[in-house]
């Protein structure tokens, strides 16, 4: 279900992507209709739509890794704290 997996993208991170989408597919939709645009063009055309697309994947997901990792270290983290220190084994 939407929303309830920790690392699935925000709906703010949804609404930006999709505007990018737009920004990125707008040209491409005008270019399909025109037939006099040669073919060649039409695939520089697509081949940048892939590519900002696929950028912003790896984007995201590169945002996504690095939040993982921030939690494993702050988990790490508590985990250290929580252990006794040996000073207060000594103590002991």
């Amino acid at each position: 279900m939407f929303g309830q997996d920790y690392y699935s993208p925000s709906i703010h991170q949804i609404e930006e992507d999709y505007t990018r989408f737009k920004r990125l597919l707008a040209p491409a939709l005008l270019a399909h209709g025109d037939y006099q645009m040669e073919s060649e063009d039409f695939a520089k055309l697509m081949e940048s739509f892939r590519k900002g697309v696929t950028a912003n994947r790896a984007r995201r997901s590169m945002e996504i890794q690095e939040r993982i990792d921030r939690e494993i270290e702050q988990q790490e983290t508590w985990a250290t704290e929580d252990e006794p220190s040996q000073e207060d084994d000594l103590d002991a």
